[in-house]
């Protein structure tokens, strides 16, 4: 059985993102740097606020704003 991670970012990570099988995986509604296949999947710069502060907030005009399932913001904890 894959897991599963949704809504989700996966971003800045050296060298990249995910090492996997597509089949091992089965990610949806997240921004992945590079691209993964899966529904609601994008490849933008989710745009945080201060990342190098250690602020991973996004700002307003982010791309994980409402694109995560069912509207609501990926990478978000509640």
């Amino acid at each position: 059985m894959p897991f599963v991670p949704n809504n989700s970012i996966l971003w800045g990570n050296i060298p990249v993102s995910i090492v996997s099988h597509e089949d091992s995986l089965l990610v949806t509604y997240s921004n992945i740097e590079g691209g993964w296949f899966g529904e609601g999947n994008i490849d933008f710069d989710p745009l945080f606020c201060s990342q190098d502060s250690g602020n991973y907030s996004l700002a307003e005009n982010s791309p994980c704003v409402g694109s995560g399932e069912n509207g609501s913001n990926m990478g978000s904890s509640s």
